[in-house]
């Protein structure tokens, strides 16, 4: 009750403040926007950000690692969505496929459903926080309304609350000040069998600079494809959906990157600026995608079974004023809700998009609002206090009665009683053991306070102290601090340091089954030490080097409960090169990641049960096989990791685009296989029953059939991607022509691996080989 008055009576004087804002005085000089691309490297690093900050600071001076992609790169760079942008540019992020989800990215090894990773848009957060975490925007097609994306590469809870664990990603989208006159677009992808289109206009009316945008792509997907699996189960492999296999893995494949349902994705965005201090913007976006799967015999009809929706809108009103020389106000206040269907198809009687085929159906919705005081009593002293407020409800899918609802944890599900759900666990339905609790959704609150005092303690060492109290209706207090340094050598060089401790709560979901079962819900903490070199030589050439620390809780379901699976320690090291001229733009990076220790901590009497975070601590028993520890790597990461990019102005007409990644080694592929084949030599096949004899015998030979063909494809050897881009401006149309090439070179056969597990005889491991792609774009200006 303290905390809650205390929020309370801050939001009061902050709303005082707010409304009082209205006729003050701008509180400082707007910052002259301009074209990144046309920016010298010294001007892009003092382009101001607030992305792991309360309040503005430049990207040199920031105390977190950050990566800037600016919108002639999203331009340039043959991407279908963010996802893959952020594969290209950003140190020390990895992206893996889900069978469910489609794409999904780790930072720093940390990455579970994009629970571990904050999602803003123009610094507000739109996670999905019932279940799956970053989900809107990110696959989406079209990314032409978006100047830049400022990507924190680690923790960053103290600022933007709790689940910014592994990064954030913040999408700056454009403003209306900006943006003048009519704009179409159009694109076309023949591999993927997607076209879009897109419409932009900003104009001035009556001193109110307003900003449209909309477009809309319709994605096919690839219907045949190389999608190679190996079948722990069974011991059968080749490419799915042919007669490699027999049953349901010949079906014909779920067509990849397809949208949801035939459905296309729209985007709607509109930007108005009143005046210097105020500015609406909202924004629609779709992003639904069909999963890597065979398809499935409906009523007679091959169809997807795995695929998921995932749409949303926001209304977003935002204050930045002067309440004196000194003092600042920065709020905002927004309303968004969130469509997410996960389709997981059983009922082969019904249509694949029943309702008794839907595994999740529901709508989130959230009221937020968030005021940043600044106070800056003396030219050393800047002191920033913010208040946060999030009303989160989880209700019946857009459209829908309350029926319609369906969401789980702890193995069970939350449906309305009496619901199409509801019944005796036949045809789709649930019996009541199976029904956490009888609802049609529900709603929490969670209030936050955070300060951050910036300190000159000299001309070269600025001290930064900074701190995050969160509570939800659900948890407990949540607190996350940090200490932070600046120290400027010279005008060259300088060095960060920073320590923090972040957190992430369970996801709305969870948090309700383990209140109703007066379970505790512990969040995971995670402990970073970072610190960062960074030395600009000159107006045009950067480099930098960051190394960090991490002490990272996992927390998963075990059973029918949340438990602390294990801590991971890790180490790791980001070299970046940067340079950037009017003509000549390139950058390298590489990641290195070691993990110290994985102490896993659901321990049985006889050493550890099966989990899927790294084989260095495991212990695992299965009829006659029993698998024992072995490597010291990280499941489904990397330990060496290259980037690069190279943009080239050849003239005033012509420009290329280069950019390459390169994995080293998948090190836990070859664990795996190391784990296996020591435990099938370990074997006493002499005191082995006829039966587990020639269960073995026949494993053993599907085993050494898997060693082959892991050699001759080379699955966990050297990876590397290039793609290219040559864009023509068309000078007397006003007009831009851009082809691009996605996977020029088949050096390693293009995979994409998927999540690799093992609880069986042989291991199940899959990957998909990605086709080179074609595609071009065309925007005309008037």
């Amino acid at each position: 009750m303290f905390f809650k008055r205390l929020f309370l009576s801050g939001l009061l004087i902050f709303q005082c403040f707010f409304t009082l804002s209205w006729s003050c005085p701008a509180f400082a000089a707007t910052q002259a926007e301009h074209s990144l691309s046309s920016m010298s490297m010294k001007d892009l690093l003092n382009v101001q950000i607030e992305t792991s900050n309360l309040t503005s600071t430049s990207v040199r001076k920031s105390t977190s690692a950050i990566t800037i992609i600016r919108r002639e790169q999203i331009e340039r760079t043959p991407a279908r969505n963010i996802i893959d942008l952020l594969e290209v540019y950003v140190p020390g992020l990895m992206v893996n496929s889900s069978f469910t989800a489609g794409p999904q990215f780790r930072i720093r090894g940390l990455g579970e459903r994009h629970n571990h990773t904050l999602l803003l848009v123009n610094g507000k957060p739109v996670n999905q926080k019932g279940f799956q975490g970053s989900m809107v925007e990110l696959r989406n097609w079209d990314m032409g309304d978006i100047e830049r994306l400022e990507v924190v590469r680690g923790a960053g809870s103290v600022t933007h609350g709790p689940g910014a664990i592994g990064g954030v990603i913040n999408i700056i989208t454009r403003r209306a000040v900006n943006e003048e006159g009519l704009q179409v677009g159009f694109m076309s992808n023949p591999t993927y069998d997607s076209t879009g289109y897109r419409v932009s206009h900003g104009s001035n009316v009556s001193g109110t600079d307003m900003y449209f945008y909309a477009s809309k792509t319709r994605t096919k997907g690839i219907d045949e494809y190389d999608f190679y699996q190996m079948l722990g189960a069974s011991g059968a492999q080749g490419y799915k959906g042919t007669d490699d296999f027999t049953g349901s893995e010949s079906n014909p494949l779920q067509a990849y990157y397809a949208d949801y349902d035939d459905k296309p994705q729209i985007k709607l965005y509109v930007d108005i600026n009143f005046s210097t201090s105020w500015r609406f913007w909202a924004r629609y976006n779709n992003g639904g995608q069909s999963g890597t799967n065979v398809q499935k015999e409906f009523n007679g009809e091959f169809q997807d079974w795995r695929s998921f929706d995932s749409e949303y809108y926001i209304f977003s009103l935002e204050n930045d004023t002067a309440l004196s020389d000194s003092v600042n106000l920065k709020s905002i206040l927004s309303y968004d809700s969130e469509n997410y269907i996960d389709m997981k198809a059983k009922r082969l009687f019904l249509s694949n998009t029943h309702e008794l085929n839907l595994n999740y159906a529901f709508t989130e919705d959230e009221i937020y609002f968030r005021s940043v005081l600044e106070y800056l009593p003396t030219e050393s002293l800047s002191i920033a206090n913010a208040i946060a407020f999030s009303h989160d409800s989880l209700s019946a899918p857009w459209g829908e009665g309350s029926g319609s609802f369906i969401a789980n944890a702890g193995g069970q599900v939350f449906i309305e009683e009496g619901s199409v759900y509801d019944g005796d666990g036949s045809g789709g339905t649930y019996k009541p053991s199976k029904v956490a609790k009888y609802t049609d959704g529900w709603s929490t609150n969670t209030y936050s306070l955070s300060s951050e005092i910036k300190y000159q303690a000299s001309e070269a060492l600025q001290l930064i102290v900074s701190a995050r109290v969160d509570k939800n209706d659900l948890t407990d207090i949540l607190f996350s601090p940090r200490i932070a340094m600046l120290y400027e050598m010279s005008k060259k060089n300088s060095m960060t340091a920073s320590w923090q401790r972040s957190l992430r709560m369970n996801t709305m979901m969870e948090l309700y089954w383990l209140d109703i079962n007066n379970e505790e819900p512990d969040p995971e903490h995670n402990t970073t030490f970072e610190v960062s070199f960074r030395h600009l030589e000159n107006e045009n050439f950067y480099y930098s080097l960051t190394s960090y620390y991490n002490e990272s809780e996992i927390y998963a379901w075990a059973g029918s409960n949340v438990d602390l699976v294990g801590v991971i320690k890790s180490f790791g090291i980001e070299p970046e090169i940067s340079f950037h001229s009017k003509n000549v733009s390139f950058g390298i990076n590489h990641s290195y990641f070691e993990l110290l220790d994985w102490d896993f901590r659901l321990k049985q009497g006889d050493g550890s049960l099966g989990q899927d975070i790294s084989y260095s601590d495991w212990l695992y028993t299965k009829d006659y096989l029993t698998t024992s520890s072995t490597g010291s790597s990280l499941n489904n990461w990397v330990n060496q990791y290259t980037k690069l990019w190279l943009d080239i102005n050849l003239d005033e007409v012509w420009s290329v685009h280069l950019d390459a990644r390169i994995i080293w080694e998948y090190e836990y592929g070859k664990d795996l296989f190391s784990m296996y084949n020591n435990a099938f030599d370990q074997v006493d096949t002499s005191v082995l029953s006829a039966g587990d004899l020639t269960a073995y015998n026949e494993d053993k030979e599907a085993l050494a059939a898997f060693n082959e063909t892991i050699s001759d494809k080379k699955v966990y050897g050297r990876d590397v991607r290039i793609n290219i881009s040559s864009t023509w401006k068309i000078l007397p149309l006003n007009a831009r022509f851009t082809v691009y090439v996605q996977n020029l070179l088949d050096i390693t056969g293009n995979k994409r691996q998927k999540n690799s597990f093992t609880t069986k005889t042989l291991p199940t491991i899959s990957w998909i080989e990605e086709p080179r792609t074609i595609g071009l774009s065309y925007t005309q200006d008037f």
